[in-house]
């Protein structure tokens, strides 16, 4: 599959903006405050590879089950926001998916576009097991808190 000039250089834009975004996400990331923030970075990321894959002539299965687990994580964010329960775990899910995004590769001369060198299945694994320690986490919690 042979790309213009410009499809080219409009793809490697959006690529480029990638590691710009999640670098915005992980400085954001100690303050729940910036929870909807996060999630709006999160969205563009993923509306970022949707659009680039969308150029592929192959679909990528990898990229769908990468797409639930974003699906999952922008929930988790949500919840820790809207219920003030912004910890190590959240903060550390989306250190995970921002590892995964940045390590996604791409290649724009191929008929599958976007590459995933990671075992995508062990970051879902990750993401959806942190998820649901953090829920046990939370039941251990002293009652006064840490001192």
């Amino acid at each position: 599959m042979e790309f213009s000039i410009e499809e080219r250089t409009k793809l490697i834009e959006m690529k480029e903006e990638i590691p710009k975004i999640t670098e915005k996400i992980q400085s954001n990331l100690y303050n729940e405050k910036n929870g909807l923030s996060i999630i709006n970075d999160v969205n563009k990321i993923q509306s970022i590879l949707t659009i680039i894959s969308s150029y592929s002539k192959i679909k990528s299965h990898n990229l769908a089950k990468f797409n639930n687990a974003t699906q999952y994580l922008i929930l988790r964010i949500h919840i820790a926001t809207q219920h003030n329960i912004w910890d190590f775990g959240v903060e550390s899910l989306i250190l995970i998916w921002c590892s995964a995004v940045n390590a996604m590769e791409f290649d724009f001369n191929k008929q599958n576009i976007i590459k995933l060198p990671i075992d995508i299945n062990k970051i879902i694994s990750d993401i959806t097991t942190l998820g649901r320690d953090f829920k046990d986490f939370i039941k251990e919690l002293p009652k006064e808190g840490f001192k």
